[in-house]
């Protein structure tokens, strides 16, 4: 069993800013800290975020001023990475240079 002591309290603001930060993960956001790669799962990604849409929706009035805000721009966040990587081919990363450009140097 893991030694509670290290481990930081659980809060509601941090576990939607674990689920942000899947999310993020999958909609290639942010590298991989296993693997130091960007990978695009936009299946998890979406996922992730229909159970913040779904707390949103089951805590309503149920939480803080704060932590309903921090929901409520969490989820409209990552719905609009959402839309912009579900719009993007999948072969595509920020760093290509355009197509049928070539990369400065």
């Amino acid at each position: 069993m893991a030694d509670t002591e290290s481990m930081p309290e659980l809060t509601f603001e941090m576990y939607i800013m674990m689920l942000s930060s899947s999310a993020m993960l999958y909609l290639g956001k942010i590298a991989n800290p296993t693997t130091g790669k960007t990978e695009r799962n936009l299946d998890l990604a979406k996922f992730h975020i229909d159970i913040l849409r779904m707390l949103k929706e089951k805590t309503k009035g149920n939480i803080s001023p704060a932590e309903a805000t921090l929901l409520g721009s969490t989820v409209t966040n990552l719905e609009l990475n959402y839309v912009d990587e579900k719009s993007r081919p999948a072969d595509v990363k920020d760093d290509a240079p355009p197509a049928g450009g070539s990369p400065s140097t």
